[in-house]
């Protein structure tokens, strides 16, 4: 079964107000799994989503509590932007569509 999930972690705050929005994409196709971490400022993967709809998977909803983080809660995390991470899933999901582990 092939389904995804984008399940928002957290938000940065700057002196004006949301300086940005951390999301978690979860992918699975079988027993393969991916899971990537982006950022967007209004956006809750509404680029992504539908480029995994046209793949065939379908997206299941999960929810989980938020809250602020700080930049020192996001030290050392690999985290892309929207834009980047669909460029990034339009060469790893061959992996997840592939028959071999």
């Amino acid at each position: 079964m092939k389904t995804f999930s984008i399940v928002k972690i957290g938000y940065t705050a700057g002196i004006y107000g949301c300086s940005g929005e951390y999301f978690n994409l979860y992918i699975t196709n079988g027993d393969k799994y991916k899971s990537y971490i982006f950022e967007g400022i209004y956006t809750n993967g509404q680029y992504i989503e539908p480029f995994l709809k046209e793949l065939g998977y379908s997206e299941q909803y999960q929810s989980q509590p938020y809250s602020q983080l700080k930049r020192k809660d996001i030290k050392g995390w690999n985290i892309f932007l929207e834009n980047e991470l669909l460029k990034k899933l339009k060469t790893d999901i061959d992996v997840l569509n592939s028959n071999n582990s």
